[in-house]
């Protein structure tokens, strides 16, 4: 029962604590197993946690329930114009994405489309030319540059 003035969890919310739990678990299992230290796990942590926000806040998913378009959109779109990201950002955070849905399927036994997440993560070239067009749209010759 909650307290007077305390406020039932949005949906969300709810899915955004349960996703913290399995962040918990995979910084446990980089520290404990892989051996990473604390600095390398905390940017771990980080990057995940800007994951659940998106994925929790806007898709009001589970981390396991992650799709490549999921990843995809996020990393495309919404962490550039979202997290202010720069080169070195946008070259760690596919590297935790990785190693996190790696850790969900092969850890935790989670069905999902692991191939296609890695492939998506992969594109470096990908990630560094949209934050380089969002950095500077005028570099972009599309639609809304051409003079008819």
């Amino acid at each position: 029962m909650k307290e007077s003035g305390e406020r039932e969890k949005e949906p969300w919310e709810i899915i955004q604590d349960e996703n913290e739990e399995l962040i918990n678990e995979f910084s446990d299992y980089l520290h404990e197993v892989k051996g990473l230290s604390k600095r390398t796990v905390d940017i771990h942590v980080y990057n995940l946690r800007m994951l659940n926000y998106y994925v929790a806040g806007y898709n009001c998913e589970r981390l396991e329930e992650t799709t490549p378009l999921d990843v995809s959109f996020f990393m495309n779109d919404w962490y550039i114009r979202k997290v202010a990201a720069n080169e070195e950002t946008m070259h760690k955070m596919p590297v935790s994405l990785k190693k996190f849905f790696t850790f969900l399927s092969h850890e935790k036994g989670f069905d999902m489309p692991l191939e296609e997440i890695v492939e998506i993560c992969s594109d470096r070239k990908r990630f560094k030319k949209r934050l380089r067009e969002w950095m500077d749209p005028e570099a972009i010759d599309g639609w809304w540059t051409s003079s008819t």
